[in-house]
């Protein structure tokens, strides 16, 4: 075939996949409208301005504290020396999260010994390599690490409520670089930005857009002496605000349920992903020969 002959049959391939793909774009976008429509997220604006008050007693528990507060109650468990799950609810009913193995897979922890020390302005739960403080004013929640750096710290208001929704609120330090979250359309550092945590199948999506195919409620936080992991584990649709409403302030937000984190640290990233897989579990080995050569055409 003359050489003009198969630059003509590619142009000719070429615009009639175009035609399909602008066909099918359309036709999903359509039927992505419909549905965008009939579930249709609230519109009506939230106001956070319920919270947590004043500490009124402190529980101590096997593996950390129940504080009860003037408008809820937050529940600090101790799994390891360095992961530490963080539980609030407008009352003190702390049940089981969900049915196990949804978000978290590990379920039997060795002992700790958490202590307590309080004094007129704050409370403190440690157990060897966190320790968390609860101001006794507002009840206002900051990290530790051993050598006392402050690694989390709640900006007003902290722990939050609208109506069903929750959130919670930290101070975002500037020199913190923001990762982590599942599949994101964006840089390294998401910092900047809100990211849906939410899946949605999206066709031919942009540079930034969200939601995205796969989201993860898992942020990995590096800092100038630590990296910081922390997994949101409420399955209802929320949001992510890594500085970009406030520079300085990362949200965590769900449409409803309660606020539940895991928050775990290390001097290294590896360090809290060994923390973050141990909680949620690690893959299989694959056998042999399943890591062998593939000669299987894609």
């Amino acid at each position: 075939m003359p050489e003009n002959d198969h630059a003509l049959l590619a142009e000719m391939r070429q615009h009639l996949t175009s035609q399909l793909l602008s066909a099918e774009e359309e036709a999903y976008q359509t039927t992505l409208a419909a549905k965008n429509a009939q579930y249709a997220r609230p519109s009506a604006p939230l106001n956070f301005d319920e919270h947590l008050g004043r500490v009124l007693s402190i529980e101590r528990t096997a593996r950390g504290a129940l504080i009860r507060s003037e408008k809820g109650a937050l529940q600090l468990s101790y799994l390891l020396p360095d992961l530490v799950q963080v539980r609030v609810r407008r009352d003190d009913q702390f049940g089981p999260l969900f049915p196990p193995g949804v978000a978290v897979s590990e379920t039997n922890w060795p002992e700790v010994e958490p202590t307590a020390l309080e004094d007129p302005a704050a409370i403190v739960v440690g157990a060897g390599n966190l320790a968390v403080q609860i101001g006794r004013a507002a009840s206002q929640f900051a990290l530790f690490a051993p050598d006392g750096t402050p690694v989390i710290q709640n900006a007003e208001p902290g722990f939050s409520w609208s109506g069903e929704a929750v959130r919670w609120s930290r101070y975002l330090p500037p020199h913190e670089s923001a990762h982590g979250l599942g599949q994101r359309p964006y840089g390294l550092n998401l910092r900047g930005q809100t990211w849906h945590l939410w899946n949605q199948d999206t066709l031919l999506y942009a540079r930034g857009e969200t939601p995205s195919y796969m989201s993860i409620p898992f942020y990995l936080g590096f800092q100038e002496k630590y990296a910081v992991g922390i997994l949101w584990d409420n399955p209802a649709r929320g949001l992510v605000d890594l500085g970009h409403s406030q520079p300085e302030v990362m949200h965590f937000q769900a449409e409803s349920g309660e606020v539940c984190f895991y928050v775990m640290l290390g001097i290294t990233p590896a360090l809290v992903l060994d923390r973050y897989t141990a909680l949620t579990g690690r893959p299989a080995l694959l056998p042999l020969w399943g890591v062998g050569l593939s000669s299987v055409p894609f």
